[in-house]
């Protein structure tokens, strides 16, 4: 299922941001979420530069430059195989930037990590 936001609407002086929740995840392992933006702010918007607050996180863009009234396409990845002892609550964020440095969106990660030994019917 993809998450679909606004990559606009809001004042300019208003942080852009959506939330993904990626719901349950086993300690030590991985999950990928799709999702759509959509451009409407009025202006074409190039994404130069991705920062993420932590190497667990990453994105793929199936596109780096959004027209008007177009979609922003691709999916987050979480993995926690770098983390294999973590459990608990996480929230990471991801930044688009422009090449002149600016925030063109930022989507924050939330997930709930559980230990690997607990069922997962538990954690759906």
């Amino acid at each position: 299922m993809a998450a679909l936001f606004s990559l606009a609407g809001t004042p300019k002086d208003h942080l852009l941001s959506a939330e993904i929740d990626l719901g349950s995840i086993a300690q030590g392992s991985q999950k990928r979420q799709a999702f759509r933006l959509l451009n409407d702010s009025g202006a074409i918007v190039k994404i130069a530069t991705i920062e993420a607050s932590c190497p667990c996180a990453s994105i793929h863009l199936e596109r780096s430059t959004v027209p008007i009234a177009q979609f922003l396409a691709g999916d987050v990845m979480m993995d926690l195989s770098q983390k294999q002892d973590f459990v608990g609550s996480l929230a990471i964020a991801i930044k688009g930037l422009t090449e002149h440095g600016q925030i063109a969106f930022v989507l924050m990660l939330r997930a709930r990590v559980y230990r690997a030994s607990e069922a997962a019917a538990a954690h759906p």
